[in-house]
Formats: structure tokens, C-alpha cells, sequence
């Protein structure tokens, strides 16, 4: 059996910490019912966790590429109002619609608007598989 040391009950001032010590508080815990069984992940469970992990890091890197880019947008005083929501399919159109003036904001745009497009598909990809 494997036990979970987080959750094992410590007194306030009990810091010395020898095996003997330790051997005789487990076989007390025990004996009272207090000890709170753990078990390793197998493979699978590790796998299935990987995998929504990476979905979470996904996402979290589309919101970040989202908030650059609307950023991007209001420094060039563009702003949405066709519609109430933003990142609809028709604000996502309006923003590949954007020819901007200026060579360097081009510049800027066009990897930001890829960097959106590759996050929103991968974070799809991994909830389809994360299910």
C-alpha cells in the first residue's frame, strides 16, 4: 500500500523526524484508520493526462495569441463593431480582412493571424482526443 505524505495529520511541534519515529506514527495511523491509500497511474492514465494537459497549454496559448492580437488591433485604432462577440467566424473574417498600411504591421499581423489559426486547431485537436 502507498500512502499519500501530504495528507498525513501532524502535530504543531512535532519536527524531529527520526525512522524509528516514523515507523511507530505510521503503524498508530494505521491502526486508527487515518492513513489515506494512494496508488501509482499506469501508463494509460498517465497518457489520458498528458493529453488533456497539453489541450489546457493549448488553449491557454490561444487565449494569450488572442490577446496580442486584439491588442495589435487597438494600437492601430481598429475595433470591432459589426457585431456583439468577438472571435466569431465573422470578427475572425473581419480580421483577415484587415489590409493594414504600413509594411511592418503587416509584418506582425500575418504570423500572429497563423499563430491564432495553428492554436484554435490543435486545441480542437486535442479535445476530440482528450474526451
Amino acid at each position: 500500500m502507498g500512502v499519500a505524505t501530504a495528507l498525513l495529520p501532524t502535530k504543531p511541534g512535532d519536527r524531529i523526524k527520526t525512522d524509528r519515529r516514523d515507523a511507530r506514527k505510521l503503524a498508530e495511523l494505521l491502526r486508527a484508520g487515518l492513513l489515506t491509500p494512494v496508488r501509482a497511474t499506469t501508463l494509460e492514465q498517465e497518457a489520458a493526462r498528458d493529453l488533456c494537459r497539453a489541450r489546457e497549454a493549448a488553449k491557454g496559448d490561444e487565449k494569450r495569441v488572442k490577446h496580442r492580437l486584439s491588442k495589435f488591433m487597438l494600437r492601430r485604432r481598429l475595433r470591432w463593431t459589426l457585431g456583439r462577440k468577438m472571435w466569431t467566424r465573422a470578427h475572425l473574417e473581419w480580421l483577415r480582412g484587415r489590409r493594414l498600411a504600413h509594411a511592418p504591421a503587416r509584418r506582425r499581423h500575418t504570423p500572429v493571424m497563423l499563430m491564432l489559426n495553428h492554436c484554435r486547431g490543435l486545441g480542437n485537436i486535442l479535445q476530440m482526443r482528450c474526451k
